[in-house]
C-alpha cells in the first residue's frame, strides 16, 4: 500500500511536468487527436453511465499521450518505462467506478482545455489535482477492502 501511494505522488509531480510541456510542445494536430480520443471515450456508455473509465493501454490513454507530448525524452522513459506498467497494474487490480468514473472524465477535459489553450501552469495544476483525487480514491478502496477482511 505505501508502495502505491508513493508512487502515486511520484507521478502527481512527474506528469504535472509532463502537462505543463505539453501545453507548450504539443502540435495541434496532436490536441485535436486527443480531443478525438476523449469524444471516443465519451460514445462509451458505461463512461456516460458513469459506471466505468478504464482506458486501453498505449497510444488510447490519455495519460500516455500528454506524456509524449511532452517531448522530454527523460521524462517520457521515467513516466512510460519505469513507472507506467506499475500504474496499469494497480488501475486493473483496483479498477475505477461509480461517482470518479464521471469526475476523472470530466478533469481529463479540462485539462486538454489548458493544453489547447497553452496554459501550462493550469494544465499542470489540474493533472496534479487530477492523479491526487484518484490517489485518494484508491486509499479508501484499500482501507475499504482491509476492513471488510
Amino acid at each position: 500500500v505505501a508502495g502505491l501511494i508513493s508512487l502515486y505522488q511520484l507521478r502527481e509531480e512527474l506528469e504535472g511536468l509532463a502537462c505543463r510541456l505539453a501545453a507548450k510542445n504539443m502540435s495541434n494536430e496532436e490536441i485535436e487527436q486527443m480531443q478525438a480520443l476523449l469524444d471516443k471515450h465519451l460514445s462509451t456508455q458505461r463512461v456516460r453511465d458513469g459506471e466505468s473509465y478504464y482506458q486501453k493501454a498505449g497510444d488510447l490513454d490519455f495519460h500516455y499521450r500528454i506524456i509524449l507530448g511532452s517531448k522530454n525524452p527523460y521524462l517520457i522513459n521515467i513516466l512510460c518505462d519505469e513507472l507506467y506498467f506499475l500504474v496499469r497494474m494497480y488501475r486493473v487490480q483496483l479498477g475505477m467506478n461509480g461517482p470518479r468514473v464521471s469526475r476523472a472524465f470530466d478533469e481529463h477535459k479540462a485539462i486538454l482545455h489548458a493544453i489547447a489553450n497553452r496554459d501550462g501552469e493550469l494544465a499542470d495544476l489540474l493533472m496534479r489535482r487530477h492523479i491526487s483525487a484518484s490517489r485518494h480514491n484508491i486509499e479508501i478502496t484499500l482501507k475499504n477492502n482491509e476492513e471488510s477482511k
